[in-house]
């Protein structure tokens, strides 16, 4: 089996070049929780300080490894071979090419030799408190990319990852108190896109999903810098802190962002910062249900190849074929009532190869009778279908309504070539912008458009 690339560089990691924000040596890497089975039937659970596994591999000839790297070594029986499975899904087998592994059990240190070990597991306590740093090269196993991200790995002591385009880096594995941290900070670099996200998960709230999460500008310059997000000033900011999801390239199109986090520490509240941030009231329409393919509502023919995904914070709908048109519908768990709180519909989209078209893209449904009751948000042709990310913020004062919304419609109709997409990563209801007190300044929006033109 050829080694990953992510495992590579985890190797490659020696040297931490020292963390800005949190003075080196301040924190000692987390111990690992390790649980050994020897082939004379003993069983020795402890922990074990960060060290080196060596092996010798058929594919790759001798390797050496961090402990933190791998969830598990089993002894073959009936072979002197070992099956050395790393925390990425990586399984390698070899003979082991060093003596022994220390464990700090309840009665004291011992050295366990490998060759009496018939099983033992590697894990990683939850962190409990901030700072998250990446001296650790089992770090890296605990950061996994979505969407537009490549595979992160540490460079000179930094999580680094490209971004081609919006993406984001999910930690789990946390049990932070929400209080400890009422300041967030992340010394990260950028050189693409002014704006990241911050989302968070709680012991009541599992998810990553609005309104728990906080926007912060960026500086593209491809240097260090300490971005403070006041997040104890949220209200959903409680209890305890589970999991940690930072967006990258949010307004970077579809360039090729190169992005860094040295550090994620805590800082005590009341200071002044320099990025803007907002918590809104909002009813996010990207909640992960399905939407409804309905492709009989287009004449003369039929589509046939079509596609919908739905996740929470994102939906993609396409048509391959020619010149054809598709609607998707779903009707709301609840009503939209207005008034009622909400003023603005905040879309922020990609689309490509979209049809110069007279209809709607979004339609919303109100509470009143017949299939076309509501009212058109956005038109097909106002949509900039160059491939990057756009955002509409629409105020709602706008349209005429006659009752509360119970659902909507998108449609996508392809041109001559097919191949109409359209992706949502935002698509929401929000209420008035309120930043917290300790924002100095309202938050410019990224590649906001002009007003569509609606009839």
């Amino acid at each position: 089996m050829k080694m990953t690339l992510r495992l590579l560089a985890v190797i490659a990691v020696v040297i931490f070049a020292g963390c800005r924000s949190v003075a080196a040596g301040e924190v000692s890497p987390t111990p690992l929780e390790v649980t050994v089975e020897t082939a004379d039937g003993s069983r020795i659970v402890g922990t074990a300080a960060p060290q080196t596994v060596t092996f010798s591999c058929a594919s790759t000839g001798t390797m050496s490894t961090p402990l933190a790297a791998l969830s598990s070594i089993d002894r073959h029986y009936g072979w002197q071979t070992y099956r050395f499975t790393f925390r990425n899904g990586d399984v390698f087998h070899g003979v082991p090419a060093q003596g022994s592994l220390e464990v700090d059990a309840p009665f004291g240190r011992v050295a366990v030799p490998i060759f009496h070990i018939t099983h033992a597991d590697i894990v990683h306590p939850p962190l409990d408190a901030f700072p998250i740093l990446f001296d650790d090269p089992g770090e890296v196993f605990e950061w996994t990319g979505y969407q537009n991200v490549a595979v992160p790995t540490i460079v000179d002591g930094a999580l680094t990852f490209e971004c081609a385009g919006h993406g984001y880096l999910h930690r789990a594995n946390l049990k932070i108190p929400a209080l400890s941290c009422p300041v967030l900070v992340i010394r990260m670099k950028t050189d693409a896109g002014t704006m990241g996200l911050v989302y968070w998960m709680t012991d009541t709230r599992p998810g990553f999903a609005d309104p728990a999460f906080l926007s912060f500008e960026t500086i593209p310059d491809g240097q260090f810098h300490d971005y403070a997000i006041p997040v104890g000033a949220h209200s959903l900011w409680s209890g305890t802190i589970t999991a940690l999801r930072v967006d990258g390239g949010v307004d970077a199109g579809a360039n090729k962002s190169l992005v860094a986090f040295e550090s994620l520490s805590a800082a005590p509240a009341g200071e002044s910062f320099p990025e803007t941030v907002r918590e809104e009231h909002s009813f996010d329409i990207l909640d992960g249900k399905p939407f409804k393919p309905m492709p009989a509502w287009v004449a003369p023919a039929v589509p046939v190849n079509l596609g919908h995904v739905a996740e929470p914070g994102f939906a993609h709908f396409y048509v391959t074929d020619r010149d054809a048109s598709v609607k998707w519908y779903r009707a709301f768990p609840n009503l939209v009532e207005f008034p009622g709180g909400y003023s603005e519909i905040e879309i922020s989209y990609q689309a490509w190869e979209l049809a110069d078209d007279d209809g709607y893209a979004i339609w919303f449904f109100d509470c009143m009778a017949g299939e076309s009751s509501g009212f058109e948000a956005v038109a097909l042709k106002d949509l900039i279908d160059d491939g990057r990310i756009h955002t509409l913020r629409i105020p709602l004062s706008q349209f005429d309504r006659v009752g509360a919304i119970d659902g909507c419609a998108v449609r996508v109709k392809s041109g001559p070539i097919g191949w109409g997409f359209i992706l949502f990563h935002k698509f929401r209801f929000v209420g008035a912008v309120s930043a917290p007190p300790a924002a100095p300044r309202p938050e410019p929006l990224p590649d906001v458009l002009h007003r569509p033109r609606f009839r």
